[in-house]
């Protein structure tokens, strides 16, 4: 069942520093009444450390994630930086957690690799799916734009795709997922 999985990003961990993971895990799963908890290494220039700018479950056997190759290559390109190791490890951190799960993996298109942390843009991944409806977020970018909503559309064919124009609200770090709350 679809409900009873769970992506936590691993900021949990830093915010509960008295619990471990066997703690965490045992109580998300009770609190939330799911079956299995997957950990996603926060992103190390995301300050909220939430994970649903990094991945969404799609359904049971599938994970939707960034397409980070844009990310991997900068991060390889500044890999004598210590912001080039940092993203270097994470990238490879990520990648590793995403495999363990051993869902399916579909890419959405990413265009926020300069972003400075408080900023969100070009983070696709962070709509509202509302029933049979998913609220995209653009950012003033037409052909990432139509990209992300093409990508959307194939990956969720039974839902209607909205776009809402973010590229105010990116500016405070969150976007359509993050101002709301979604049951």
């Amino acid at each position: 069942m679809f409900d009873s999985l769970c992506l936590a990003s691993t900021r949990v961990f830093t915010d509960n520093p008295k619990w471990n993971i066997n703690q965490i895990e045992k109580e998300l799963i009770a609190k939330l009444g799911i079956s299995k908890v997957y950990f996603i290494p926060e992103h190390p220039y995301d300050f909220t450390g939430h994970v649903d700018g990094l991945s969404r479950l799609v359904d049971s056997k599938t994970i939707l994630v960034n397409n980070l190759s844009q990310e991997y290559q900068n991060a390889l390109d500044e890999r004598k930086t210590a912001r080039g190791k940092l993203m270097l490890n994470w990238t490879h951190s990520f990648k590793a957690a995403i495999q363990n799960t051993s869902l399916e993996v579909l890419e959405l298109t990413y265009d926020a690799h300069e972003n400075t942390g408080m900023d969100a843009k070009g983070v696709y991944m962070n709509f509202l799916k509302a029933g049979k409806n998913i609220f995209m977020p653009t950012f003033d970018s037409s052909r990432n734009d139509q990209i992300a909503a093409k990508q959307l559309s194939e990956i969720f064919k039974d839902c209607q795709i909205h776009s809402i124009p973010a590229s105010e609200l990116d500016k405070h770090g969150g976007i359509i997922n993050c101002i709301t709350w979604q049951i």
